[in-house]
């Protein structure tokens, strides 16, 4: 007889924008595709839909932060309240506050939690 678990599966399925398609079937050395999840104030309070994105091996943090403010399409106000923050080996986050940082991706695994959004929560909640 076969047993079936309890557990259920939980799968998420996602458009992948056309420039992230060639990189799935080539490697380019320089751009990996990572996943960035919407925190408020600690890793483990998740919120918001976790997205892929493209990261650039020496981008700026200024840059990168209007890559992802465009491909959000948040006000500049609203944007700015955003934190961004990179996943750091131990489990911790190191906020890149400074615009002229660069981004280095070292050996980020493709499809990883590299990167996060840390904002106020604003998901209607249930009575």
């Amino acid at each position: 007889p076969l047993h079936h678990s309890m557990a259920m599966d939980h799968y998420r399925v996602e458009e992948v924008p056309d420039d992230q398609l060639a990189l799935l079937f080539q490697h380019v050395p320089d751009k990996k595709i990572l996943r960035v999840s919407h925190i408020w104030k600690d890793r483990m309070r998740l919120h918001g839909i976790p997205f892929t994105f493209v990261f650039h091996e020496g981008e700026t943090v200024k840059a990168l932060r209007l890559r992802l403010q465009q491909f959000l399409h948040l006000e500049d106000a609203e944007f700015a309240k955003w934190k961004l923050g990179e996943v750091e080996t131990t489990g911790g986050i190191k906020y890149l506050t400074e615009d002229d940082d660069v981004i280095e991706l070292g050996n980020a695994s493709p499809g990883s939690e590299h990167f996060v959004l840390d904002h106020l929560d604003k998901t209607p909640r249930k009575p």
